[in-house]
């Protein structure tokens, strides 16, 4: 495993393990409302210090010299020895396996997935605790965790970041960022306006016109001046005329979908497109019910569905501001240099792949403190978000508010490990999304019965 920003020969190396003040394995006390029944750290399912196949608790340690574990962790792929690119003819082993050990095969990997993001995190406050300033620009040869790997980067909160508390864009810029400073060649191809709630909308006819922005907001300008593309921003809008203020914009599938399928081959010489597409970071978490409405998990899976691998990452809001939803911008900054480490894990893991999104949500916490640890997640089923219409003759005037956990409006939570509960406490929670729509539980026998019985 390699921190991103940790190479000093000097820094103690980082443990795997979960610490007894991390919560898993200890903390009995988790529900959901009043539901104290589903506990964390009585679930032998749940990976963290129980799990044998998580190779956690087994004296592995980093190493800062080399950037790597002194011995490779047990069910967890050799880090690859150079960049690759991750195509659909990558994964010949899944397609062919026995169904049994595709199966087996698939819960390794997501352990393992588990895995990195805790050791990630593990990294990242260490890098913090040292106060170890970001690798630079490396000359031939470099080293930096993401060298030679090239990520479109888009979103829907927009590439503007031109709102007052710069809700349209900033998670994007600071995302930007971290990534360039870890080496990869980044390009944004992002909405030219805000499409939050977008979901996986696409446009289907007309046109789209790509505008690349030669002023970028203050604070980011020199951030990848020394990656190969120079870290070109774009923005999407409909239409066949330059984009401008009262232009539509396209939503955050298209960007995706034109980026892959001819857009980046046209601007930065991409002719086999990017090797990552990541998404974010978000005005806000992506999770529960949100996932379904989100553009910024929406393109992510418009990257899966184009065989590109992609990550989504998130950033929560500030609970103390009560009269609005704000995001802090350390919260940002945070969230990227996480992600930036993140998806460093799962490159040299090979653990990028287009199977499913991988949505990560980052917690506030007040400056200078961490999060409480990773958490491996399912999409949560609670309504988070109650819409309003207000009628005004024929027109509806569209408000909302978030759900509180007793409204008989909302629905209720109904998993034992949702994502936004952990989120809530405190926790990265990490949580693989599929494009596979169909539900497989034991409700829908019934309903099956009664298909199979002619319908009648």
């Amino acid at each position: 495993m390699y921190c991103a920003s940790a190479a000093s020969a000097d820094r103690a190396p980082v443990p795997h393990g979960i610490g007894r003040d991390s919560g898993f394995g200890t903390d009995r006390d988790f529900g959901f409302g009043t539901d104290r029944d589903s506990a964390f750290g009585t679930d032998r399912d749940f990976g963290f210090g129980t799990d044998r196949d998580s190779a956690f608790g087994t004296g592995r340690r980093f190493d800062h010299r080399t950037g790597r574990n002194t011995a490779p962790a047990v069910g967890l792929a050799t880090p690859p020895s150079r960049p690759y690119r991750l195509h659909s003819a990558y994964r010949p082993t899944a397609r062919t396996a026995h169904p049994r050990r595709r199966t087996v095969n698939r819960r390794r990997t997501l352990t393992a997935l588990a895995a990195t993001s805790t050791v990630l995190l593990a990294c990242t406050q260490a890098r913090a605790a040292h106060g170890g300033p970001g690798p630079g620009p490396g000359p031939e040869g470099d080293r930096r965790p993401l060298a030679g790997l090239r990520v479109l980067l888009s979103n829907d909160d927009s590439m503007q970041m031109a709102r007052p508390n710069a809700s349209d864009g900033k998670g994007l810029y600071e995302v930007r960022r971290a990534l360039c400073a870890a080496g990869a060649d980044v390009v944004v191809m992002a909405p030219w306006a805000n499409q939050s709630g977008a979901g996986t909308s696409a446009t289907s006819a007309g046109s789209l016109t790509l505008q690349r922005r030669d002023t970028l907001p203050a604070g980011y300008t020199g951030d990848c001046s020394g990656a190969p593309g120079g870290g070109a921003v774009y923005g999407v809008c409909k239409g066949a005329a330059p984009c401008g203020p009262s232009t539509p914009s396209a939503t955050p599938a298209d960007t995706v979908r034109l980026a892959t399928r001819g857009g980046l081959a046209a601007k930065a010489g991409w002719k086999d497109g990017p090797d990552l597409v990541v998404t974010g970071s978000n005005y806000g978490p992506n999770a529960a019910s949100v996932v379904n409405e989100s553009g910024t998990v929406g393109a992510a899976l418009a990257a899966i569905d184009e065989g590109v691998p992609a990550v989504a990452l998130n950033s929560s809001y500030d609970p103390a501001v009560t009269d609005s939803l704000e995001v802090a911008d350390h919260t940002y900054r945070d969230t990227a240099e996480f992600g930036a480490g993140f998806i460093a894990g799962l490159r040299q893991r090979d653990l990028l792949t287009t199977e499913y999104v991988v949505n990560v949500n980052y917690p506030h916490h007040a400056p200078g403190q961490r999060p409480r640890g990773t958490a491996w997640t399912s999409v949560g089923t609670r309504k988070l978000v109650e819409l309003r219409y207000t009628a005004h003759g024929d027109t509806f005037t569209i408000g909302g508010r978030l759900c509180a956990p007793d409204s008989p409006d909302c629905r209720s939570e109904s998993k034992r490990r949702p994502d936004f509960a952990l989120l809530q406490r405190g926790y990265v929670t990490v949580t693989p999304v599929g494009p596979d729509r169909t539900h497989t539980g034991w409700e829908t026998r019934p309903l099956e019965r009664f298909v199979r019985g002619g319908g009648r």
